[in-house]
C-alpha cells in the first residue's frame, strides 16, 4: 500500500531515518564503524549494536541477521545494500581502508562528480565511501 501524499501534519515530521543492517556477528561489526568512522557504541546487547556520531547526526544500526525482532522469511545477511559514507576526503580514509579492508573498489573519480571507493566490513557490509567533487 503506497499513500502518494507526503505527510502533511508537521506534528508527524520524521525526527531520524537511519539504516539498521543485519550482519551474523554486530559486535565485530560496529568495530569496524567504531575503528573507520570514529562512531561511538550508545546501546549494546548481544543482538544489536547502535552507534552514532560524535555530533549525534550520523548513525546506524547493526542487528543480528537471524534475531528473532526480524520477521520469519526476511532473517539473514543483509546482501545486495550499500551504506553510502559522505566525507570531505575520500583519499583519507583510502589511504587507511585500503590496508585493513576488502576493498572491492578502488579509489576512482567518476564522471557523475565523485570520488568514491568500496569496501567491505565485516559481516559483509559493503560502504560506499564518496567525497563530492561537484554539484550535479
Amino acid at each position: 500500500m503506497t499513500d502518494a501524499n507526503p505527510i502533511q501534519d508537521p506534528s508527524d515530521k520524521l525526527t531520524s531515518l537511519y539504516p539498521v543492517v543485519a550482519v551474523e556477528a554486530p559486535a565485530t561489526t560496529a568495530e569496524d564503524f567504531r575503528r573507520l568512522f570514529a562512531l561511538e557504541t550508545v546501546f549494546e546487547t548481544d543482538w544489536y549494536v547502535h552507534l552514532k556520531s560524535a555530533d549525534m547526526q550520523k548513525q546506524t544500526g547493526l542487528i543480528q541477521s537471524g534475531h528473532d525482532s526480524i520477521p520469519e522469511g526476511h532473517r539473514g545477511d543483509v546482501h545486495g545494500a550499500l551504506v553510502i559514507i559522505q566525507t570531505e576526503n575520500a583519499a583519507a580514509l583510502w589511504a587507511h581502508a585500503k590496508y585493513s579492508l576488502n576493498t572491492l573498489h578502488p579509489l576512482t573519480d567518476e564522471a557523475c562528480g565523485q570520488r568514491h571507493f568500496i569496501a567491505e566490513l565485516s559481516g559483509g557490509v559493503l560502504v560506499d565511501i564518496v567525497q563530492l567533487l561537484s554539484e550535479h
